[in-house]
């Protein structure tokens, strides 16, 4: 089975007001033209405390895992296995209470047709300091798999060694910095 990529939109607000995100940026202004079955992963994030989440896509809410942070990020995973099809549709993140330097991103991907999607595991996020990030050990079953692996970054600086699983950056990691 193939699982194509197709766009991504997000958005960005330092701003600590507020509590929604709608993404206005991407591969088409932060639009996704969504097809029945296609997979949508999410990323979201932000600073300065405990808040609640959510995240839709059209006509799609999605499956959040649990909230990971340091103390001063926060983060989380969603994904929807199974979307419905819609034009046009501008994703939002719910934060639950207003927080700052919130970042939503939301990648798009297309399985060949008559394929069905599941996932495997998830794994909670690593904390830590300086230029590597690793996630925990990632056990998956079957020939064609697919990671996403995501970070929150509380200064300026460059993460330069990531890894999923234990395997290295490679042209099949790509990174997107929050």
């Amino acid at each position: 089975m193939a699982l194509a990529f197709v766009a991504f939109a997000y958005k960005y607000s330092s701003s600590d007001s507020g509590t929604t995100l709608n993404c206005d940026a991407g591969t088409d202004s932060g639009r996704l033209d969504i097809q029945a079955g296609d997979v949508l992963v999410a990323w979201c994030s932000w600073e300065d405390g405990v808040s609640t989440i959510a995240a839709v896509a059209g006509d799609d809410s999605f499956a959040m895992e649990s909230i990971v942070n340091d103390g001063n990020n926060y983060g989380c995973f969603g994904l929807v296995l199974d979307a419905t099809a819609a034009d046009d549709v501008v994703p939002q993140q719910q934060n639950g209470t207003s927080r700052a330097y919130r970042y939503f991103i939301v990648l798009q991907f297309r399985p060949d047709a008559g394929h069905t999607v599941t996932k495997d595991g998830s794994v909670g996020a690593n904390s830590g300091t300086g230029t590597d990030q690793t996630s925990g050990t990632l056990t998956t079953s079957g020939t064609d798999v697919m990671c996403v692996g995501a970070y929150k970054r509380y200064d300026a600086g460059l993460v330069s060694d990531q890894k999923i699983g234990g395997d290295a950056e490679s042209s099949a990691i790509h990174s997107l910095v929050s």
